[in-house]
């Protein structure tokens, strides 16, 4: 595989080069390793915190469901003993 390169940018010259690595690094297209890298990291740390928090949103989430499910079931029980008490009150 032949690797052309155009008739300008061979032309640039070392003044030309600095520009054009001047102008990649103010573009953000291209960076230092060392840059690269400590992102990477902060990146990585970031995931790490959000995946904790996910735990324990996933932990309080669990914890208000069965919540719930036992108000329901006392709900339930709460309907029963009302209907209970109704049925008694018509009859008398």
């Amino acid at each position: 595989m032949d690797f052309v390169i155009p008739t300008g940018i061979s032309d640039l010259g070392l003044g030309g080069l600095v520009a054009l690595g001047l102008l990649l690094i103010g573009l953000g297209r291209l960076i230092p390793r060392s840059v690269h890298v400590d992102r990477i990291s902060d990146l990585k740390e970031q995931i790490a915190e959000k995946n904790e928090q996910l735990g324990f949103l996933q932990a309080a989430l669990e914890k208000r469901d069965e919540q719930i499910d036992q108000l329901i079931s006392n709900g339930a029980v709460a309907a029963t003993a009302l209907e209970g008490i109704r049925r008694e009150a018509a009859r008398a």
